[in-house]
Protein backbone atom coordinates (compact mmCIF):
# COMPACT_ATOMS: atom_id res chain seq x y z
CA UNK A 1 0.00 0.00 0.00
CA UNK A 2 3.17 2.08 0.92
CA UNK A 3 4.48 1.74 -2.02
CA UNK A 4 1.59 2.32 -4.32
CA UNK A 5 1.00 5.67 -2.55
CA UNK A 6 5.00 6.50 -3.20
CA UNK A 7 4.57 5.28 -6.73
CA UNK A 8 1.86 7.76 -7.27
CA UNK A 9 3.23 10.46 -5.57
CA UNK A 10 6.52 10.15 -7.63
CA UNK A 11 4.71 9.68 -11.27
CA UNK A 12 2.78 12.56 -9.94
CA UNK A 13 5.80 14.91 -9.53
CA UNK A 14 7.30 13.58 -12.38
CA UNK A 15 4.92 14.31 -14.64
CA UNK A 16 4.45 17.82 -13.19
CA UNK A 17 8.46 18.73 -12.66
CA UNK A 18 8.93 19.42 -16.35
CA UNK A 19 5.98 21.96 -16.81
CA UNK A 20 7.07 23.78 -13.13
CA UNK A 21 10.67 23.97 -14.09
CA UNK A 22 9.39 25.41 -17.32
CA UNK A 23 7.34 28.33 -15.78
CA UNK A 24 10.03 29.04 -13.20
CA UNK A 25 12.85 29.39 -16.05
CA UNK A 26 10.04 32.16 -17.63
CA UNK A 27 9.61 33.86 -14.78
CA UNK A 28 13.34 34.23 -14.25
CA UNK A 29 13.63 34.85 -17.57
CA UNK A 30 10.92 37.78 -17.45
CA UNK A 31 12.46 39.06 -14.14
CA UNK A 32 15.66 39.67 -15.57
CA UNK A 33 14.20 41.25 -18.77
CA UNK A 34 12.11 43.86 -16.77
CA UNK A 35 13.80 47.32 -15.57
CA UNK A 36 13.44 47.96 -11.98
CA UNK A 37 13.60 51.94 -11.67
CA UNK A 38 12.68 54.58 -8.87
CA UNK A 39 10.66 57.29 -10.21
CA UNK A 40 10.29 58.95 -6.31
CA UNK A 41 12.37 62.20 -7.73
CA UNK A 42 12.11 61.42 -11.45
CA UNK A 43 11.05 64.84 -13.41
CA UNK A 44 10.15 63.82 -17.20
CA UNK A 45 8.79 61.95 -19.58
CA UNK A 46 7.92 57.72 -18.83
CA UNK A 47 6.34 54.87 -20.08
CA UNK A 48 3.62 53.08 -18.45
CA UNK A 49 6.61 50.07 -18.33
CA UNK A 50 8.43 52.50 -16.11
CA UNK A 51 4.99 53.27 -13.60
CA UNK A 52 4.94 49.16 -13.47
CA UNK A 53 8.51 48.69 -12.45
CA UNK A 54 8.37 51.46 -10.26
CA UNK A 55 10.41 50.77 -6.95
CA UNK A 56 10.19 53.60 -5.24
CA UNK A 57 6.74 51.92 -3.68
CA UNK A 58 5.64 48.57 -3.79
CA UNK A 59 4.24 47.34 -6.58
CA UNK A 60 1.46 50.63 -6.61
CA UNK A 61 0.91 50.30 -10.26
CA UNK A 62 -0.30 46.69 -10.53
CA UNK A 63 -2.35 46.89 -7.38
CA UNK A 64 -4.09 49.83 -8.58
CA UNK A 65 -4.71 47.95 -11.61
CA UNK A 66 -5.92 44.71 -10.41
CA UNK A 67 -8.14 46.09 -7.82
CA UNK A 68 -10.04 48.72 -9.83
CA UNK A 69 -13.01 47.73 -11.41
CA UNK A 70 -14.60 50.49 -13.87
CA UNK A 71 -18.60 50.78 -13.52
CA UNK A 72 -18.88 52.33 -17.80
CA UNK A 73 -22.54 52.59 -18.56
CA UNK A 74 -23.42 51.87 -22.05
CA UNK A 75 -24.11 55.16 -23.00
CA UNK A 76 -20.68 56.73 -21.52
CA UNK A 77 -19.03 53.37 -23.14
CA UNK A 78 -20.66 54.39 -26.91
CA UNK A 79 -19.08 57.47 -26.33
CA UNK A 80 -15.78 56.35 -24.88
CA UNK A 81 -15.20 53.82 -27.52
CA UNK A 82 -16.37 56.05 -30.87
CA UNK A 83 -14.12 58.87 -30.13
CA UNK A 84 -10.35 59.09 -31.36
CA UNK A 85 -8.41 60.79 -28.83
CA UNK A 86 -5.21 61.49 -26.88
CA UNK A 87 -4.39 61.65 -22.97
CA UNK A 88 -1.27 63.63 -21.60
CA UNK A 89 -0.81 62.79 -17.29
CA UNK A 90 1.35 64.80 -15.44
CA UNK A 91 1.97 62.90 -12.01
CA UNK A 92 3.93 62.43 -9.28
CA UNK A 93 4.61 58.86 -8.05
CA UNK A 94 5.30 60.34 -4.50
CA UNK A 95 1.38 61.30 -4.94
CA UNK A 96 -1.07 58.89 -3.46
CA UNK A 97 -3.61 60.36 -5.91
CA UNK A 98 -1.36 59.80 -8.78
CA UNK A 99 -0.84 56.07 -7.55
CA UNK A 100 -4.37 56.12 -7.29
CA UNK A 101 -6.25 57.55 -10.47
CA UNK A 102 -3.13 56.67 -13.14
CA UNK A 103 -3.51 52.69 -13.20
CA UNK A 104 -7.51 53.30 -12.98
CA UNK A 105 -6.88 55.14 -15.90
CA UNK A 106 -5.50 52.51 -17.94
CA UNK A 107 -7.90 49.95 -16.47
CA UNK A 108 -10.68 51.91 -17.90
CA UNK A 109 -8.98 51.63 -21.31
CA UNK A 110 -8.16 48.02 -20.38
CA UNK A 111 -11.29 46.75 -19.81
CA UNK A 112 -13.08 48.62 -22.73
CA UNK A 113 -10.37 47.70 -25.63
CA UNK A 114 -9.19 51.38 -25.93
CA UNK A 115 -5.38 51.92 -26.94
CA UNK A 116 -5.19 56.11 -26.91
CA UNK A 117 -1.62 57.67 -27.29
CA UNK A 118 -0.85 58.89 -23.66
CA UNK A 119 2.32 61.05 -23.08
CA UNK A 120 3.09 60.42 -18.80
CA UNK A 121 5.23 63.23 -17.13
CA UNK A 122 6.28 62.76 -13.93
CA UNK A 123 7.38 65.55 -11.98
CA UNK A 124 8.77 66.34 -8.66
CA UNK A 125 6.75 67.73 -5.25
CA UNK A 126 7.50 71.11 -6.68
CA UNK A 127 5.29 69.70 -9.52
CA UNK A 128 7.03 71.99 -11.98
CA UNK A 129 7.12 70.13 -15.88
CA UNK A 130 10.54 70.38 -17.61
CA UNK A 131 9.65 68.16 -20.27
CA UNK A 132 10.57 70.28 -23.60
CA UNK A 133 6.95 70.62 -25.14
CA UNK A 134 5.43 70.65 -22.66
CA UNK A 135 7.29 72.94 -19.98
CA UNK A 136 3.83 75.55 -20.64
CA UNK A 137 1.87 73.48 -18.43
CA UNK A 138 1.15 74.51 -15.05
CA UNK A 139 0.34 71.31 -12.36
CA UNK A 140 -1.07 72.67 -9.40
CA UNK A 141 -2.31 69.54 -8.33
CA UNK A 142 -1.41 65.89 -9.60
CA UNK A 143 -2.55 63.63 -11.40
CA UNK A 144 -3.22 66.32 -14.08
CA UNK A 145 -4.80 64.34 -16.92
CA UNK A 146 -5.59 66.19 -20.09
CA UNK A 147 -7.55 64.70 -22.67
CA UNK A 148 -6.59 66.18 -26.25
CA UNK A 149 -8.95 65.51 -29.89
CA UNK A 150 -6.71 63.47 -32.25
CA UNK A 151 -5.28 66.74 -33.90
CA UNK A 152 -3.99 67.26 -30.26
CA UNK A 153 -6.34 70.04 -29.44
CA UNK A 154 -7.26 70.26 -25.32
CA UNK A 155 -10.76 69.16 -24.83
CA UNK A 156 -10.80 68.93 -21.15
CA UNK A 157 -9.13 68.05 -18.01
CA UNK A 158 -9.32 66.29 -15.04
CA UNK A 159 -7.59 67.53 -11.94
CA UNK A 160 -6.24 65.67 -9.27
CA UNK A 161 -9.37 63.31 -8.71
CA UNK A 162 -12.73 62.65 -10.77
CA UNK A 163 -15.65 64.95 -9.83
CA UNK A 164 -17.98 61.63 -10.09
CA UNK A 165 -15.31 59.02 -11.92
CA UNK A 166 -13.03 58.82 -14.33
CA UNK A 167 -15.58 56.81 -16.94
CA UNK A 168 -17.89 59.41 -16.77
CA UNK A 169 -15.51 62.64 -16.68
CA UNK A 170 -13.79 61.00 -19.34
CA UNK A 171 -17.59 60.31 -21.38
CA UNK A 172 -18.34 63.86 -20.48
CA UNK A 173 -15.35 65.77 -22.11
CA UNK A 174 -15.39 63.01 -24.96
CA UNK A 175 -18.64 64.14 -25.73
CA UNK A 176 -17.55 67.63 -26.88
CA UNK A 177 -15.99 66.11 -30.26
CA UNK A 178 -17.69 64.10 -32.71
CA UNK A 179 -17.54 60.35 -33.24
CA UNK A 180 -15.07 58.95 -35.46
CA UNK A 181 -15.67 55.27 -35.04
CA UNK A 182 -18.48 53.19 -35.52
Amino acid sequence: MRYQIYKKTTNYFGKCLPSLLGIFISLMSYSQSTTAVSLSEHNGKVSKQDLENDTSRTAWFQTEFMAYRPEVTEAQKKILTTREFQVVIILGTWCSDSRMQVPRLYKVFYELGLNPPITLITTDKNKKVIEPGFVHITAKYVPYFIIRDKNGKDIGEIIETPKKSLEADLAAILKKIRPTKK
